[in-house]
């Protein structure tokens, strides 16, 4: 009784949470994770909702080579682009592994250009992931974060003229300064993936973690990463965890109560994620962009993080 009501709650909750300030057609699509190998298949759509304008659609993808010592420090992050033409009303689903790589997983970006090639405004781009797990069948399903070009409709993005799209309040819309986990569940093997939105891929990023338990208990902790990572979230504080958090804090006895008996099952608790410095590769950043997400289990259930409204410039 107690599992079927632990599993109705967690799926209940594993709907795609909405961008702070409402989720609107954009102009630069982030999607903070795909994963193509032999256990798992993406597939990305895109959708031009302008009835009147042919747009194209770059797809830069990129790729954590990963290290299975530390999945926090890939040995290396690769780009790949492809484009795709769509004409008005037009929309377009890739599985990642035909369309870039057959063993790749990391981020990925999608900009609008204008038909000659040049990127554009052009704030009509929606769209959504969808992750299958080939072996347990588990569906994981993401909604990138938009960001919106500030400038008049079909006009040029790169203002500077260097090749770069800018998310500062010029070009694009800024990346929110910090990231908020709304809430994880301490026995469910949450995961959480985030990406350093940098051209500088080989920068090391120190990310500050506050944590509060489900009675407003304060933790924190801190780790490095490097340009993309997807992991459990034990394997980052033992803060995150069942033992721990029943344990050593004081937590709320009556909460996340799966029997409805008056007393708390389950540990609950959310967090606040920050990129304190990245170091490395080219001139060292605070408080560098960050993006990502979570996940259930062997990425099953999964939701976007929600970000703050203070901004951090950022360069892609």
């Amino acid at each position: 009784m107690r599992a079927a009501c632990v599993a109705a709650v967690l799926f209940g909750v594993s709907a795609s949470v909405a961008w702070a300030d409402g989720l609107r057609p954009a102009s630069a699509l982030v999607y903070p994770i795909y994963i193509s190998d032999p256990n798992f298949l993406t597939l990305v759509s895109v959708t031009n909702t302008s009835t009147a304008q042919t747009t194209r659609a770059v797809f830069s993808y990129v790729d954590a080579v990963q290290d299975p010592q530390n999945p926090l420090l890939p040995t290396d992050c690769r780009n790949y682009y492809r484009a795709e033409t769509l004409t008005p009303a037009d929309t377009i689903t890739v599985l990642t592994r035909c369309h870039v790589a057959a063993q790749a997983r990391g981020y990925l970006v999608v900009k609008a250009q204008d038909p000659q090639g040049t990127t554009w405004s052009h704030n009509h781009l929606v769209g959504s992931s969808l992750i299958l797990n080939l072996g347990t069948g588990s569906l994981a399903s993401h909604l990138p974060v938009p960001f919106e070009s500030v400038l008049p409709e079909g006009t040029a993005t790169d203002v500077d003229l260097d090749g770069r799209a800018d998310f500062d309040g010029t070009e694009y819309e800024a990346f929110p300064a910090d990231l908020q986990m709304d809430s994880f569940l301490a026995v469910a093997n949450s995961r959480l993936t985030l990406a350093h939105l940098s051209q500088d891929h080989h920068a090391k990023v120190l990310v500050q973690l506050l944590i509060w338990n489900d009675n407003e208990f304060p933790l924190s902790a801190q780790f490095n990463f490097r340009c993309w990572f997807e992991a459990p979230l034990p394997f980052l504080s033992a803060a995150f965890t069942q033992n721990y958090l029943a344990n050593n804090t004081p937590d709320d006895p009556a909460e996340f109560d799966v029997d409805c008996d008056g007393i708390g099952d389950f540990e609950t608790g959310w967090a606040r994620i920050t990129g304190v410095v990245s170091t490395g590769g080219f001139q060292p950043r605070s408080n560098p962009p960050l993006l990502g997400a979570m996940s259930r289990g062997p990425l099953e259930a999964g939701r976007t993080l929600w970000g703050s409204h203070e901004t951090v410039d950022g360069e892609l």
